[in-house]
């Protein structure tokens, strides 16, 4: 029995110079199985009516005190030779400067940055999507634009890992000493920032109208030695050394100072690898806090009825009347100056009989 299953979207228009992408779908057949690839922008995009996709490499900015720019994704990204930079999504803006190493001590919130681990940043090496910095004791400091992901990476080399671990605070003990990437930061142009004096294990999110629009992501600090735990047919590791190699961190934002820290026992672990602070900002809603997503099924023996708070059901009931499901998301938040990247739904359907197939659908209203 062939099933029929309808998805409603709500797509907003795009003010871009670009063609978006809101309708291109390339539809495959195989029998009975019908395949839907939607390209959305700004990935995609028609440039004179041929498919496209977006170029995020980083060039030389137009904009009066910044060196380079991308401002044709989900976000807009300034940079200055000196490592500052600024991200614009959905009209909110902070911006970071990286200073350097340092140490904070969660007990007293003391910071300390030792002369020897501050950083200049001049002269960085551009290519494609991602800008580099070389630093002293074989580190690296880079910024890579992705299409829905800005990703601050500190590589930090051995000889500066040693001077680190050989120059901690005196009178700081094990439990309260932290080492990591110490930031200016600039929060005057964010009005969704959940706060502005805050330490958390976790992810910084950035909020409007309960809903999170681009967050701090949890990651761990890894050496470049690590693996992922490998499982021997007894359930033990085999690899305990490396897969140990990574540890949480903690988020610091207070007094404009932003801080990227771990536990300075890291430093202690005998390994030769370098060690790499990978810091992911995502722009999207999150699904905390997101509420916008409705559905409803309808029947034909019943057309009056709202059954919004009922089930989804799909079918027919002895081939006399359909059964059709609609789903719907609220994409109002998302402002005119923004783009999508990608979007993907996930519907687990059950069958009665085991050996079902849905057709797949969409409506279209279009606004602007």
């Amino acid at each position: 029995m062939k099933k029929l299953l309808l998805i409603f979207f709500l797509l907003t228009s795009t003010c871009f110079a670009d063609i978006p992408i809101n309708e291109f779908v390339d539809k495959t057949i195989s029998g009975e199985q019908t395949t839907l690839n939607v390209y959305a922008y700004p990935k995609y995009y028609t440039n004179n009516g041929v498919l496209e996709i977006v170029d995020t490499s980083i060039i030389v900015s137009q904009d009066v005190g910044w060196d380079f720019e991308v401002k044709k994704g989900v976000y807009k990204l300034r940079i200055k030779n000196d490592g500052t930079f600024e991200v614009n999504h959905l009209g909110d803006v902070y911006s970071l400067k990286f200073l350097g190493l340092g140490f904070f001590n969660s007990d007293t919130k003391q910071r300390i940055t030792p002369a020897q681990t501050q950083v200049t940043l001049s002269s960085p090496i551009v290519s494609g999507n991602s800008i580099t910095w070389s630093l002293a004791g074989g580190s690296t400091y880079q910024i890579i634009y992705d299409n829905d992901t800005l990703r601050d990476i500190l590589t930090v080399g051995n000889t500066a890992k040693n001077f680190l671990k050989n120059n901690k605070p005196n009178g700081w003990t094990a439990d309260n000493t932290w080492v990591g990437l110490i930031y200016d930061i600039d929060l005057l142009g964010s009005s969704m920032i959940e706060g502005i004096d805050l330490e958390t294990d976790g992810e910084i999110a950035f909020i409007q109208n309960g809903r999170i629009k681009h967050r701090i992501r949890k990651t761990n600090a890894r050496s470049t030695n690590y693996q992922a735990p490998k499982i021997d047919s007894n359930g033990n590791i085999i690899n305990p050394v490396e897969s140990s190699l990574s540890w949480p961190r903690r988020r610091i934002i207070k007094n404009g100072k932003y801080v990227e820290a771990i536990k300075a026992t890291a430093l202690d672990v005998l390994d030769n690898g370098n060690l790499v602070f990978n810091t992911d900002v995502t722009f999207q809603e999150g699904v905390n806090g997101y509420v916008g997503m409705l559905d409803t099924r309808m029947e034909g023996q019943d057309a009056a009825t709202n059954f919004e708070t009922s089930h989804l059901t799909q079918g027919t009931y002895a081939t006399t009347y359909e059964y059709a499901s609609l789903m719907k998301w609220d994409l109002s938040s998302i402002s005119s100056s923004a783009t999508v990247t990608s979007s993907t739904i996930t519907l687990t359907a059950y069958s009665n009989d085991g050996n079902t197939t849905y057709d797949l659908n969409r409506f279209i209203k279009r606004l602007g």
